[in-house]
Formats: C-alpha cells, structure tokens, sequence
C-alpha cells in the first residue's frame, strides 16, 4: 500500500508551483523588453487603437487606464514602463514568496491587462498562465521555501487545505490532456505522422532541418501515436501508483521536445511545471516504495542464501 504524500510534501510541491509560475511570468517579460515599445507600445506593431477595439467594453486595457487619469500622447509610453516595472516586482515578490497571495492577486489584474494588449499573439502558455495565476490566489504556496514566514510566534495556517488545492491542479490536467488527446484521436493527420513531419519542418518553428523525416515515414507516425496515446490515457494513467511514473517522465519528454525542436520554450516550460506540481509528489513516493520494496526483496534473497549454505 502506497502512503499517501504527507502535508509537508505537498506544501512543498505548491511551492515548487509557485515559484515555477513566478519565474515564468519573469521570464516571459524579460522576452518582451528589447522590443517593449514595438511589441506592446501605443504605436507599436499593432496600435492600442486596434487593439483596444478587438476586445469587449468590459475588459481593461492600458489605453482606458490611459484615459480615465487623463493621460496624454507623450506620457504613454511612461506608463508602459511603469505597468511593466509593476509586474516584474509582482512576479518576483511571488516567486519569492513575499506578500504572495497580494503578488498573485496584483500580477492576475496586470497580466489580463497585458492579454488585451497582445491579443493577436496569445497562445496556451499566456492562457495557462492566467488560469496558474488565479489558483495561486488561493493555494497555500507560501507555507515553504517563501519570505512569507510567521513572525512572534503566529502560526502560518493556509486557507486552503493543500490536499485539495493539488487535487484540483490535477483533475484541471486530467480534462485539459483528455481535451487536447481526444482531439488529436478523431484526426488523421496525427496517425498517420504527417502532423509531426509538418510541425517540424515547418520553418516559423522549427530551427533546423527535418526533411530527412520524409524518408523514415515511421517515425513521425510512431511520435503521433505515442502522443495521442500519452494524452489521451493522461487521465487515467496518473491516478495509478508506479505507472504515473512513466507517464509523466513521458510527459515531461514530449514538452521537453516541444521546447527544444520547436522553439515554444516558455509553453513547454509551463506545461512541465504543471504536471510536476500535480504529480511530482505522488510519483516520487512510488519510486521510493518500489525502492523500498526491491531493497527488501534483496534482503530477502541474501537471507535465503544464508540459510541454504549454513544446511549444505
């Protein structure tokens, strides 16, 4: 029987998420600053005009915030650079855990904003970031490994029980890879590998040539099928102990793939983050119990030869 992870272990896998979703926020920032002013600006690549006017009236963009204090045509791009430094302090107070739930809180406000600003280049990562960001909200992730610490001798009692937290985290993995596995099922393109041969030797992604693919058609069908396979018995391999653990070896792989063959780094990144602070806990208590379970059966073994050579 596998012990279930205690509570310890899984404030520290909450703070592993925390501080994977800080840094990623950080990182991806960190992307857009050598071309703030084309990438975000109010006369950058796309305008805040158009950008403005793509999104309903009820969601904020910088240009309204720009509006209603008045702000004029000149001071703008002052108040780019002031967003911006607001949201890296906020993603960094979260990844170090220092007003965490005020951080996540702030950092989820500023980031929809950023959402309406870029609207024609998001993707799943911006989404999985949001959807990370409000669970941070309410998750106890600042129990450990944060500068939130309990003072004079108060206790640090969690909102949120972190049993729960970690298993809303997993059935929110559970439907996202069953969605994403059950699409992929009903298209031929990912049988039959042509999904894979065209995602990397298509040149707006991939960084180096993959033409000889054409030439071993095995391959990208077996990566096909084995995707699908992955994704689609995602929400029922994980529930069970020791086969979750090839699974997400197996899902940290094919994002680690994604990342490196084709450039979607931060995608990648935060998808790994995901599974890991989901699972990660749980999937490294089967590793310890199937490790217990060996080094007693050797002892087992060493004691059996021990009795048959003291009878011979």
């Amino acid at each position: 029987m596998i012990k279930a992870p205690s509570s310890s272990d899984m404030f520290r896998a909450l703070a592993f998420f925390r501080i994977g979703i800080g840094s990623f926020a950080l990182l991806q920032m960190s992307f857009f600053l050598p071309v703030l002013a084309d990438f975000m600006g109010p006369e950058g690549w796309i305008q805040w005009e158009l950008t403005q006017a793509m999104n309903p009236l009820w969601k904020i963009h910088l240009a309204d915030l720009c509006d209603w204090f008045h702000v004029d045509d000149q001071a703008k791009m002052a108040v780019l650079y002031v967003f911006v430094g607001i949201y890296l302090l906020s993603a960094l107070g979260l990844t170090l855990g220092r007003f965490t739930r005020c951080s996540a809180l702030m950092l989820i406000f500023l980031h929809s904003v950023l959402l309406k600003m870029i609207t024609p280049f998001i993707y799943g990562a911006d989404i999985g970031l949001h959807i990370a960001l409000f669970y941070l909200v309410f998750f106890p992730s600042n129990h450990c490994y944060a500068l939130d610490k309990p003072q004079c001798g108060r206790t640090l009692f969690p909102s949120v029980d972190p049993k729960f937290a970690l298993r809303v985290l997993q059935i929110h993995l559970c439907l996202l890879y069953y969605s994403a596995g059950s699409e992929k099922w009903m298209q031929v393109d990912w049988w039959n590998g042509n999904a894979i041969f065209y995602a990397l030797t298509n040149p707006d992604f991939s960084w180096t040539d993959f033409t000889w693919m054409a030439n071993f058609r095995a391959l990208p069908v077996v990566l096909g099928v084995f995707t699908i396979l992955l994704e689609s018995l995602y929400t029922i391999a994980m529930w069970i102990p020791y086969v979750r653990v090839f699974f997400l070896v197996g899902i940290c792989f094919m994002h680690l793939g994604i990342m490196l063959f084709l450039q979607l780094y931060l995608f990648g990144w935060i998808m790994i983050v995901l599974s890991f602070s989901a699972w990660g806990i749980y999937a490294w208590n089967d590793v310890k119990e199937w490790s217990a379970h060996k080094k007693k059966r050797y002892v087992l073994l060493e004691e059996s030869a021990i009795v048959l050579r003291s009878v011979s």
